[in-house]
């Protein structure tokens, strides 16, 4: 079990998990941004491919 679940599942308050939200959410903010000023193909498709993990991310954590 990774740490962040551990931390997850003792987290009786939420705050843990609304700061990863929150980070979380910040770095989807920043990738979007990054991705709406026009790259090369090359980095759109890497950057969009982290914008799926980090939003996988939210939707796991969001489940705790």
């Amino acid at each position: 079990m990774l740490d962040i679940e551990n931390s997850l599942k003792e987290d009786t308050t939420g705050n843990y998990k609304k700061e990863l939200l929150g980070q979380f959410n910040g770095l989807s903010t920043e990738i979007r941004t990054e991705l709406n000023k026009g790259l090369s193909p090359n980095d759109y498709e890497v950057l969009s491919r982290l914008l799926q993990a980090v939003e996988a991310s939210i939707s796991i954590v969001d489940k705790y």
